[in-house]
């Protein structure tokens, strides 16, 4: 459906690793939960793709939350910094390569419940980047893409109705999101908002 391969790294979700209800996976990250550092930038290196794209964590969900980190961590490192990874410090080299290829998207549909419309509004005032990073909002338009999107996210039936209560509830907010993000980017019909660090 999206022309994707996946990499799976073994890594399982919040709910497999000890957070109960709304209140423990949409709040702080346990100290006993540290990003995958490692597992992520090891094979980011790797892969050394085009660009990286890590969710903003505007719900605070901690899943969301850590792979942020493990970005910042990228971001750190791209700017010749030891990015605190286990491992990590001695592939700074071809880290620095990532200035300027790293974005971070708006988690949907927390973007749209929380009305979201630049990082300022995250917790804590915004997103906390590496010193010589700046964010830059990129819009692109998704009208023609729009319609895999639904089909997608209609893939996860019992995430549809938890987050959503139907399908047509799905559809409705999806459309009014990314008709409200395209109009802020002056596009006609429908657009995707991410913010990229790009160096100063």
């Amino acid at each position: 459906m999206t022309g994707c391969s996946v990499v799976r790294l073994d890594l399982p979700d919040a709910v497999y690793r000890g957070y109960e209800g709304d209140a423990e996976l949409l709040g702080a990250v346990r100290d006993d939960d540290p990003p995958p550092y490692e597992a992520v930038l090891g094979r980011v290196l790797r892969l050394d793709p085009q660009m990286v794209y890590a969710p903003l964590g505007v719900g605070s969900h901690v899943d969301h939350q850590l792979c942020r980190e493990v970005a910042l961590a990228l971001l750190d490192a791209a700017r010749g910094r030891a990015a605190p990874a286990p491992g990590f410090p001695g592939r700074a080299a071809r880290a620095r390569g990532f200035a300027g290829r790293v974005s971070f998207y708006e988690d949907f549909p927390y973007a749209w419940r929380h009305d979201f419309h630049a990082p300022a509004e995250l917790p804590g005032g915004g997103l906390a980047l590496p010193s010589g990073f700046a964010l830059e909002a990129r819009y692109t338009d998704i009208g023609e893409q729009l319609d895999r999107k639904a089909a997608g996210i209609a893939q996860y039936e019992s995430q549809v109705a938890r987050l959503f209560e139907s399908e047509r509830g799905m559809l409705d907010a999806l459309a009014a999101y990314h008709g409200r993000v395209a109009a802020e980017g002056g596009i006609a019909g429908y657009a995707e908002r991410c913010w990229v660090a790009v160096p100063l």
